[in-house]
């Protein structure tokens, strides 16, 4: 995933509700569940947008993993020196989408129908004659 976070994204812009629909529309996931997982995500970030991976314990792990799935999250891998011993280290961090993408992406999968959705499938079968 290349896409990085370029956006300020306050934390009142993730409501839980918000989160919970996305999980259920896209994970398929009941209300109740879709909930609760949405709870945690956002306790996980802690009201910021990125965090380093070396912050998150193995279960949260999880989440993020099926949640960048459901494209609520993505990962993204820095290289850089470390700072103890000036070696190359890769540095692994999760970012929350911002809401205005989840949109446009549920938007641009809303496709309008066309002429041969309308077919009938005997259509597909018969010849034309000329």
């Amino acid at each position: 995933m290349g896409w990085t976070m370029d956006v300020d994204i306050e934390p009142g812009d993730w409501p839980v509700e918000g989160v919970a629909r996305v999980l259920e529309q896209r994970l398929g996931q009941p209300p109740d569940v879709a909930r609760e997982q949405s709870e945690r995500l956002l306790e996980i970030f802690h009201a910021d947008t990125t965090i380093e991976d070396t912050e998150v314990e193995s279960d949260e792990r999880e989440l993020l993993w099926d949640l960048m799935l459901a494209g609520l999250v993505t990962m993204e891998t820095q290289h850089r020196p470390h700072p103890d011993h000036g070696r190359m280290w890769r540095y692994f961090y999760w970012h929350l989408v911002p809401p205005e993408r989840l949109e446009e992406e549920d938007q641009e999968g809303e496709e309008e129908p066309t002429v041969y959705d309308e077919l009938p499938a005997s259509a597909w079968r018969d010849r034309a004659t000329a």
